[in-house]
């Protein structure tokens, strides 16, 4: 009895982020006479996530080009998921322009930084585009840490209220102050609730080092 084992791909293929398909081939034979074969085959698919995950690098496509930066559809998950990468995360130097350095439809590695309801942050600066490593490792187990907090405390706080530790993570706040949105409304002096879209923008600014806010 002879086995085959066949495999479509590499275990870590960088350049386009799939998993393979592992073939394992049982051959027996039924007649010496006759030469003839029985084949069974065995197909074991690894599993590809669903959605991408905070601190992972992902191969990608630019799909649009805007004035503050670039959409990416992100590759090697179920899911068709699009995020942004922020003009100040496409290179370490200062883009004037998204259009001067990236195009439509242009391969990509971006690694994730946040993800805030339908909304994915991306950055193309922290990855070499080259090979795929990430270059800024440090700051990627603080984003993993702020996702993780962030999904503990989602079920006994407000959803639209951001998550303190996480802020301070990312140095939105400071670590002994009070960010605008944990603020009592009441008294002479009312500050005001970021909203959303605002929190993340605050997080793709301070996240490219154009902010620090304390």
């Amino acid at each position: 009895m002879q086995y085959q084992r066949l495999v479509n791909g590499s275990f870590h293929d960088k350049d386009y982020n799939k998993r393979p398909t592992i073939c394992v081939k049982k051959i027996r034979s039924r007649s010496r006479s006759h030469g003839k074969r029985l084949v069974d085959v065995k197909r074991t698919k690894i599993d590809i996530p669903e959605e991408p995950e905070v601190g992972e690098i992902y191969r990608g496509q630019i799909s649009s080009i805007r004035t503050f930066g670039c959409f990416v559809q992100i590759f090697g998950i179920r899911k068709k998921v699009e995020g942004l990468v922020h003009i100040s995360q496409l290179k370490k130097e200062r883009v004037v322009s998204a259009g001067d350095v990236v195009k439509r439809g242009q391969k990509v590695f971006v690694k994730v930084l946040s993800r805030v309801g339908e909304r994915t942050s991306l950055s193309m600066r922290d990855v070499d585009q080259t090979s795929g490593e990430d270059l800024n490792p440090h700051d990627t187990n603080i984003y993993r840490k702020a996702d993780a907090d962030g999904k503990n405390d989602s079920a006994v706080r407000n959803p639209d209220r951001p998550n303190h530790s996480a802020l301070q993570q990312l140095g939105i706040i400071g670590v002994g102050g009070n960010d605008s949105s944990n603020a009592q409304d009441v008294g002479p002096t009312r500050k005001k609730r970021l909203t959303s879209p605002e929190r993340w923008e605050l997080q793709q600014m301070r996240a490219a080092n154009c902010i620090q806010i304390t």
